[in-house]
């Protein structure tokens, strides 16, 4: 469980353990020159690095869950001891719960992000692909609309030959009938008589 907490909130959380232990000694009868130590001796017994300490013990004491009283012999090294607030919420384990949450939402942020991500490039690769195939199409499009306009064309000139044709057929044949009636019509000689 421990290596889903950021380090930030373990620290905290080693901090308010030892002070909260050490106040609360005896039932916390014990005189404060008791449950008193430096960041030092809260670095040395925590087993962490004097920075990191001092850093999450400024956190601590505005949240008012520390106090530090000044050092006379040492001004940067200050004592420092749990608050009732601070053992409270030690005993509460609010800390790594709340470093759970964090470290949960920063997962679930960079998931998010992730899949965004993602989502933005499928978005990108479709309307990509539904461009091209749009071009394909209106190509195809257009050489249809050329195929049909030849067909229209070359159906108009069958239509034109055909009625050329049709129209010349009938007209022999009307010149055929007519030349059978004028000569009919011319009487010769030897039917005059």
């Amino acid at each position: 469980m421990k290596y889903f907490i950021p380090k930030s909130y373990l620290i905290r959380h080693k901090i308010l353990e030892f002070s909260s232990k050490e106040r609360m000694k005896n039932g916390g009868l014990n005189p404060p020159e008791e449950w008193r130590y430096t960041i030092k001796q809260i670095c040395k017994n925590i087993g962490e690095n004097f920075n990191d300490v001092n850093i999450q013990l400024d956190y601590l004491f505005y949240k008012k869950l520390i106090n530090c009283n000044k050092n006379e012999s040492e001004l940067t090294n200050p004592f420092c001891f749990a608050t009732d607030e601070g053992v409270t919420l030690f005993s509460s384990k609010s800390i790594l719960n709340d470093g759970l949450l964090f470290r949960a939402n920063v997962f679930s942020n960079i998931s998010t992000g992730f899949f965004q991500i993602i989502i933005a490039f499928a978005t990108l690769i479709s309307l990509w692909l539904s461009f091209i195939q749009s071009n394909k199409l209106a190509k195809k499009l257009d050489r249809l609309e050329l195929h049909i306009e030849q067909s229209e064309l070359n159906l108009k000139e069958l239509k034109s030959t055909y009625h050329t044709k049709n129209n010349s057929g009938s007209t022999k044949e009307d010149y055929q009938i007519n030349a059978t009636d004028s000569t009919n019509l011319i009487q010769t000689p030897a039917d005059i008589k």
